[in-house]
């Protein structure tokens, strides 16, 4: 019986102290998170400060642009924020081939670029199907 009271407590501790350690793994978390985000929008401004100054081309700022809205798809707390999130995944990806169908009109063409950028925008449209339904049924 006593030994029974006794593993009680040390349980009843141990679930206090993995509870407070996964409260403050959270909180690390979530601060890492934060810290992420900010930073990939930093790259962001900073690619396009540099693209304004002819130091970047719009493809280092499709990429830099695309991993963080979908650093934020991936991590959002809730359906909507990962469905407004791929919106602008497609959007990106839209404007990139449109900028690709433009440099092959006027002659400067990379077949194997646009079979990737339109893969791309299915890929992306293909997932914005999958989390507009997923939202619907919420």
């Amino acid at each position: 019986m006593k030994s029974t009271h006794i593993a009680s407590l040390a349980l009843a501790a141990l679930l206090t102290i993995s509870a407070s350690s996964v409260r403050g793994d959270t909180d690390s978390y979530q601060e890492s998170l934060k810290r992420r985000d900010s930073i990939l929008l930093q790259i962001v401004a900073e690619l396009e400060n540099r693209r304004a100054s002819g130091k970047a081309d719009d493809e280092a700022v499709f990429s830099a642009k695309l991993a963080l809205y979908r650093f934020r798809r991936d991590t959002a707390s809730s359906k909507v924020e990962k469905l407004a999130n791929q919106r602008k995944i497609v959007k990106e990806c839209d404007a990139r081939l449109a900028r690709l169908i433009t440099f092959a009109e006027k002659g400067s063409f990379d077949s194997l670029e646009m079979l990737r950028a339109k893969d791309a925008v299915l890929e992306a449209n293909l997932l914005l199907q999958e989390l507009k339904s997923s939202v619907r049924k919420v």
